[in-house]
């Protein structure tokens, strides 16, 4: 995000919030946790960053409970319904190399070579 702002692509709508700017810029979304109070200090960001949040216990919706909550659930996401994802350098590899995901890109992106 910080390369999107200083290079001119992702507006800053607060200076003190980038979870404001982020929902402008990416729109639905599910961030997990943008609605806590470490992110939502003031309790003025908008839900639209855990629009497509699938929590599936009560109250867990956008939060850690959330089943797209960490580095393997934002990549469940960008799976299943989302369009970015922020990860690690090395989660992809990692999570495509194990059972369940493995067998979604061996047979959806045989051409690519995830390994390198």
């Amino acid at each position: 995000m910080t390369v999107l702002m200083k290079e001119g692509g992702m507006e800053i709508v607060d200076c003190n919030n980038h979870v404001k700017s982020a929902t402008h810029y990416f729109g639905p979304s599910c961030a997990v946790n943008c609605l806590s109070d470490k992110y939502n200090p003031i309790g003025d960001n908008s839900d639209k960053l855990c629009q497509i949040c699938i929590g599936k216990i009560p109250g867990g919706r956008c939060t850690d409970s959330d089943p797209y909550a960490g580095y393997e659930g934002a990549f469940r996401c960008l799976l299943e319904s989302g369009d970015i994802a922020f990860l690690k350098h090395n989660t992809v590899t990692e999570l495509i190399s194990g059972m369940e995901y493995g067998k979604v890109f061996n047979s959806c992106c045989h051409i690519f070579n995830f390994k390198q």
